[in-house]
């Protein structure tokens, strides 16, 4: 899991190239960003970044934290990250197959069928 350093106050936008690490970019924009909330700075690191934000929990245990699940490609070759923050606490991001929270386990699922709702209405 890669957690965040010393996170700058306001950085210019990110330019993404293929071969950049894409869950170290995510992470740095999420710390830089400036959203009054951890899913709109989430939602804004991915604006420019061949990623979807697919959704954000709030997890209310010990320790509390939120939660985003990112999606890096097109439903059917997806890789799913998993972007965290403890209360108070460091950034961090994994790939969804690692992680060790259960919500983990959904967000395929959870992506194939926020992919399939445009075409069904």
């Amino acid at each position: 899991m890669k957690k965040a350093k010393n996170a700058p106050t306001k950085s210019a936008p990110l330019p993404i190239e293929a071969t950049n690490d894409l869950s170290t970019a995510i992470l740095d924009a999420v710390c830089a960003g400036d959203g009054p909330s951890f899913e709109e700075r989430v939602r804004s690191a991915v604006d420019d970044l061949p990623a979807h934000f697919l959704f954000h929990m709030r997890i209310d245990l010990e320790p509390a934290m939120d939660v985003a699940a990112i999606a890096t490609a097109d439903s059917e070759t997806a890789d799913f990250l998993i972007v965290r923050q403890s209360e108070g606490g460091d950034v961090a991001i994994e790939p969804a197959a690692d992680s060790d929270l259960p919500i983990a386990a959904l967000i395929p699922a959870y992506a194939g069928l926020a992919a399939t709702l445009p075409t069904a209405a």
